[in-house]
């Protein structure tokens, strides 16, 4: 537990997104009324799940990397409950989130794995594109590069805290969450001892939530201002 970090950590960095924010709800209140938003409401939902959850307009661009950029947005919306938990960690080690017990939190971890794995391999598939086969239609600002950076490095990290978590505590459910047991396989193979593992679990642990809230207060101020 880190009760006064991570206080510090939010607190600062909840202030500054909510004095942007409030500067940009200032500019869009400045638009005049849309008349017919409540218009048709079936077919607005319909559009949402199509083109926001289901990423439908990007698999009828190209499909490879449109997939590619589905798999990141859909593992975030899977990763978002482990965010809030890895928060909620820093006041209280046994912090789980109320829905998050027995079966459910297995399933969960067996999913929370699965997407850190494809949201890593969609990143590396969009730096090997950048790098690598470099498309006319790629736009190739240092922005995209950094995002995807740190998007692998939360998952990186997410990896490391959990398997050293895993590996000082042997969880008897840990298996499900089978990307942070072989980490935690690995690291007892490399005859790691306590104090070596929490090192990691607090490095890779505050990397993260820095990352996570670093990545808040940039969104406004690059092209992915649309992901707010």
């Amino acid at each position: 537990m880190y009760p006064i970090a991570v206080s510090i950590i939010l607190l600062v960095s909840l202030a500054i997104f909510a004095h942007t924010a409030y500067r940009w709800l200032n500019v869009f209140m400045q638009g005049r009324e849309d008349k017919e938003r409540l218009q048709d409401i079936p077919q607005r939902i319909k559009m949402v799940l199509q083109h926001f959850l289901g990423q439908a307009k990007l698999f009828k661009q190209d499909f490879w990397p449109g997939l590619m950029h589905a798999t990141i947005f859909w593992g975030f919306l899977v990763i978002g409950a482990r965010t809030i938990t890895l928060f909620g960690i820093g006041f209280d080690e046994n912090f789980v989130l109320p829905f998050m017990s027995g079966n459910v939190a297995n399933y969960y971890n067996f999913l929370l794995s699965t997407f850190e794995i494809l949201v890593s391999l969609a990143v590396l598939f969009a730096l090997y594109r950048r790098f690598v086969t470099k498309p006319k239609r790629l736009s190739y600002e240092s922005e995209g590069v950094y995002i995807l950076l740190i998007i692998l490095t939360l998952m990186v990290t997410d990896f490391f805290a959990e398997g050293a978590h895993i590996a000082l505590h042997q969880p008897a459910n840990a298996s499900w969450n089978y990307a942070g047991y072989a980490t935690a396989v690995w690291f007892n193979s490399l005859g790691l001892g306590a104090t070596a593992l929490k090192a990691i679990f607090g490095v890779s642990y505050f990397v993260h939530i820095i990352l996570i809230v670093g990545f808040l207060n940039f969104l406004p101020y690059g092209k992915h201002f649309h992901v707010i």
